[in-house]
């Protein structure tokens, strides 16, 4: 739920879509969001990189939960992974008069539980703000996605109509072998009334080896052509994935030359200053200001890191005044330390 139809200056990744670094937990943000993460940020408080939560001008949930549903027989709690590539139904419900938000999901055509995945007793009424907007945001940073919204009922004081299953639009046909997943941030509420909001969401993460492993190839033959094959040899000295481009037909190539260093094969190349972007830089060259070939390597091994672990290589979030050090905080580098 916005205010707005549109949210002005919010950033992706971590924040959905939703907020930014300045306004993230600003009181004046008026939103109420249902969030389905398949990301673990430590910085936003998250619980695990599986899960549901209720999120007041916030990505720091008021409440959450790992994502299931409890069934009704036994009341006992089945998990489910957001990233499996099933297609789940969500009901996001406010109930005005208690002053009470639940958010319940299960698989598509299965009936609705009981209890509620989660349940909190939330008054909307200092949170939104009349114009009201209801509406969907995502996100993924690094990661390629597809989502999907197959359809969506609401409704103000009543239950909102059921979704029929069957006349639900198909999901485009994914190559098969693909790793599909599900990640959506979702936003309903209402003050003084009943809400019953009917979700049914349908979001594929598109993950395929094959074509990010070839364009890894692709970058690296393009990096080894202008150390090797070229008349003179090129150090491009600001490889990040930022400046890794995709032509027409998708395929990976290496842009913006704008720090570029050309020299002599068999010759050694001399720089007057550091250059580069602060986490894909190799350590020596802060000790020794000379970039080589082995520093533009470094760097790529930093992108490749970075697109398999879904990370940062630095903590961008992190205050102004604390140093970050290599393999510190919650980046690529200390991933693999940690996994190492």
């Amino acid at each position: 739920m916005s205010p707005t139809k549109t949210l002005e200056a919010v950033e992706s990744g971590s924040y959905l879509g939703l907020f930014n670094i300045t306004n993230n937990g600003d009181p004046s943000n008026h939103i109420a969001a249902i969030e389905f993460d398949t990301a673990i940020y430590k910085a936003m408080g998250d619980i695990n990189d599986n899960h549901v939560g209720i999120d007041i001008n916030s990505l720091r949930s008021f409440n959450a939960s790992p994502a299931g549903y409890y069934i009704d027989e036994d009341g006992g709690f089945r998990n489910e992974t957001l990233m499996s590539g099933r297609r789940f139904q969500a009901w996001v419900e406010y109930d005005g008069k208690q002053k009470r938000l639940s958010v319940t999901m299960a698989p598509l055509r299965t009936p609705k539980p009981k209890r509620p995945l989660l349940s909190s007793r939330i008054d909307l009424s200092s949170v939104i703000k009349d114009p009201v907007y209801v509406g969907f945001s995502a996100s993924t940073a690094t990661l390629k996605s597809f989502h999907y919204i197959a359809g969506w009922s609401f409704k103000m004081n009543g239950e909102a109509r059921p979704l029929d299953t069957s006349t639900l639009p198909k999901i485009p046909d994914f190559n098969k072998k693909s790793n599909l997943g599900v990640i959506i941030g979702v936003s309903s509420a209402a003050a003084g009334s009943v809400l019953l909001l009917i979700i049914c969401l349908i979001v594929y993460m598109k993950q395929i080896k094959r074509r990010r492993r070839s364009k890894f190839e692709e970058v690296a033959s393009g990096l080894f052509y202008l150390h090797e094959k070229w008349a003179q040899a090129i150090l491009h000295r600001d490889i990040k994935p930022g400046n890794v481009l995709l032509d027409e037909n998708l395929n990976g190539k290496l842009g913006d030359f704008g720090l570029s260093k050309l020299y002599e094969h068999g010759s050694d190349p001399h720089t007057t200053r550091v250059v580069g972007t602060v986490g894909y830089m190799a350590s020596e060259l802060s000790r020794t200001g000379k970039a080589t070939k082995a520093s533009d390597v470094y760097a790529f091994g930093v992108v490749m890191l970075e697109v398999v672990c879904g990370r940062r290589p630095m903590d961008f979030l992190a205050p102004p005044n604390m140093i970050i050090a290599a393999g510190s905080g919650d980046g690529a580098q200390a991933w693999v330390a940690l996994h190492a």
